[in-house]
């Protein structure tokens, strides 16, 4: 399809530029004084509504139309979403100039002193996705570079060599360890081969879309894989990794193993290829060979030429397919070095530039630019809070950051649900991998060093600050009551479809002690559960055990997803439900006194429709939290002096075999009361 309509887009590409030297100009846009609009942050124009430009016959009303549509002439639209542009083509708009220094592009700070804003507002920012327009009196600056139809393949090597220059020990994951038994695409031949060790390689990140077919032959890969061969040879590489070519999909033991080391293949790579633009696997890399890119948005009046500067691209908006999808997630958060290829422009982003093919800053400038000996750009030219588009840090220093990676992994899509936890194997490797070593059970993190207890308190290394416990990574919920997802346990999040949310305290930083509200004594949580590991040849294991075997038993895929708990158990009766995630459950003091327990639903189940008996429920006591003036004082049951201790609880449900989460609460322990409960041992599923 690309190469029927090639000649077409050559044709319509010349036709613009010749439209830009001939075109007249309505009878409104003759009177705009661009020089003085460029010279003056006072000089804001009305332009009307969209509908009163006459985007057919005057060059710069077709600019303007051009410069606010959410699509180009060779972009494919997203039909179900409804854009920006068509919900404000009622509205006024106007063109107005601006500071660089109030710009959310930093980079436009030191190349531009003002930037004209096309906008609904009267003042303030352009809307998210509309550019910013740069103004020349004579001709375009030297940093300014018109996006041609084909890549310039010069630019993006001389990014990667910049990168290299100036901060090479910072980005350079390659050289940290290397990754063991990884095959590769020969880039020479175009086949699968064995790699050896130490040699650099290229990574992709793509979207598969849904034809599940491997074709390996020369002539048979799908367009972007093909792209990509060819850009991995023009940046003067011979290798390149794709994890559906170079990952036997048929052999389990193969898949699984290379998905362990994900977060390695990522970061060792010399730099990662990421298509951000097109739906799936035959879209092709745009610029590289069939499909072109869009020309850009340029327009002369008065002999002051406009031209509409694309920056960063929106990675994360509904448009962009790749940011929607959960396998690559961990690809582009994983990787040091990064090509972003849309259908505007490639944008590469390393741990300490990020470049845009419109913006052709030399390396004299970027070294100007990055911060006093340090392999960074200084703040004055970073978006805040990070570099970027990707986090500096990559998926986090701190422990705790495993809890807003599983949030953000959540709620993005998958094809296959079995692959949820597949997904974010390469994130749990890097965590594990870490400073601060951290592992998990079926999705739930725990510290490395917990090797005694599931709640053995630890800490970080050289710091008093506290790691999570198994029972704090247990105290998830979900964004709305939701289905279960087969072939995974209930009392994980992967057991669950839908966005993962967690505490305030987990989420924010930097995470403290008195933040995280634990008690004073720590054998309190200690003690509140006992954990075996149920295999899937049924026999168990013991927590200590569980942590010596942990990368057997995860290779291999020997975990069952049952676990056999001991924990302090209170019989609760289901009563009804509210309308909304939560359900109200009746629980029993040892005085025999019932109260009302108001608990959020994990599950989207009706109990009203169920057969339910007076043993269906249990709550399962799993974790205590404090807060307010703890003092000196170690004791727990207490609730005086402005001290108050929560009870975290499960809900879990009577499967008959085993138990299964349904939802989960919380109450305040009262000083002289204590509620009906019991030492127990469950299974749960």
């Amino acid at each position: 399809m690309a190469d029927r309509n090639l000649p077409e887009r050559r044709s319509l590409h010349q036709h613009c530029l010749s439209r830009e030297e001939s075109a007249q100009l309505c009878s409104r846009c003759a009177d705009i004084d661009i020089g003085q609009l460029w010279s003056s942050t006072g000089t804001k124009i009305s332009l009307g509504t969209i509908s009163d430009w006459d985007i057919h016959s005057c060059l710069f009303c077709k600019f303007m139309n051009d410069v606010l549509s959410p699509t180009h002439p060779h972009q494919e639209q997203v039909p179900e979403i409804e854009t920006e542009y068509e919900s404000q083509a009622s509205c006024p708009y106007y063109l107005y100039s601006m500071r660089s220094r109030e710009s959310s592009e930093r980079l436009l700070q030191l190349l531009e002193r003002r930037i004209i804003v096309l906008s609904s507002s009267e003042h303030g920012p352009p809307p998210k996705g509309v550019p910013y327009i740069a103004v020349h009196p004579t001709k375009p600056p030297f940093w300014l570079r018109q996006i041609p139809p084909l890549l310039d393949f010069g630019q993006l090597k001389n990014w990667l060599d910049m990168c290299h220059q100036l901060h090479a020990e910072y980005c350079g994951g390659e050289q940290e360890r290397t990754v063991a038994n990884l095959k590769f695409i020969d880039c020479s031949t175009e086949k699968v081969i064995k790699g050896e060790e130490d040699e650099p390689y290229v990574a992709l990140s793509y979207v598969w879309g849904f034809k599940g077919t491997l074709r390996q032959t020369p002539s048979g890969y799908p367009q972007t894989i093909q792209d990509a061969i060819t850009l991995t040879r023009k940046l003067g590489f011979t290798r390149l990794w794709v994890d559906k070519y170079c990952i036997d999909q048929e052999d389990q033991l193969e898949t699984q193993k290379q998905l362990q080391q994900m977060d390695a293949i990522y970061k060792h790579a010399v730099v990662t290829i990421i298509a951000a633009s097109g739906t799936d696997e035959d879209y092709g890399l745009p610029g590289v060979s069939t499909r072109l890119r869009s020309p850009t948005s340029s327009v002369t009046v008065r002999q002051q030429t406009l031209s509409a500067i694309r920056g960063a691209p929106d990675l994360w908006s509904d448009k962009c397919k790749w940011a929607s999808r959960a396998w690559t997630y961990q690809e582009g958060l994983l990787s040091t070095r990064r090509l972003v290829f849309t259908d505007d422009q490639v944008y590469f982003e390393c741990q300490g530039l990020y470049c845009t093919e419109m913006l052709d800053i030399p390396l004299n400038i970027w070294k100007q630019m990055h911060h006093h000996q340090q392999p960074y750009l200084h703040s004055l030219y970073r978006e805040a809070p990070h570099m970027g588009k990707f986090p500096l840090d990559g998926c986090g220093v701190d422990p705790w950051d495993i809890c807003n990676r599983i949030s953000e992994y959540s709620k993005r899509s998958l094809s296959h649900q079995t692959d949820i936890l597949k997904g974010m194997l390469g994130i749990f490797g890097a965590f594990e991998r870490g400073k601060n070593s951290m592992r998990h059970l079926c999705g739930i993190p725990f510290p490395k060093m917990a090797k005694s207890s599931p709640n053995q308190s630890t800490f970080e290394t050289g710091s008093k600050r506290t790691m999570p416990t198994f029972s704090e990574s247990l105290r998830w919920t979900l964004g709305a009551p939701s289905e279960r997802r087969e072939g995974f346990p209930s009392w994980s999040w992967t057991g669950w479809f839908g966005e993962i949310r967690w505490p305030p305290e987990y989420a924010s930083s930097p995470r403290t002690l008195r933040k995280i509200q634990r008690p004073h004594d720590p054998k309190i949580n200690e003690r509140a559960i006992r954990v075996e590991i149920e295999l899937c040849d049924d026999t168990t294991i013991n927590w200590e055990t569980f942590q010596t075997r942990y990368n057997q038993l995860l290779t291999f895929g020997e975990l069952s997803g049952y676990i056999q708990i001991e924990a302090y158990t209170t019989p609760v009766i289901y009563l009804d439900e509210d309308g909304s995630s939560n359900m109200n459950m009746s629980v029993r003091y040892q005085d025999g006194q019932t109260i009302t327990l108001p608990v959020e639903r994990t599950t989207n189940l009706n109990f009203k429709t169920q057969n339910l008996s007076p043993d269906s429920f249990l709550a399962i006591h799993f974790c205590r939290t404090i807060s307010g003036n703890r003092g000196k004082s170690n004791r727990i049951a207490v609730d005086r002096g402005g001290v108050k201790v929560k009870q975290h609880i499960i809900i879990v449900w009577n499967m008959g075999s085993h138990w299964e989460r349904v939802a989960s609460g919380t109450y305040v322990v009262e000083a002289q009361k204590n509620l009906d409960r019991q030492w127990q041992r469950l299974r749960l599923g």
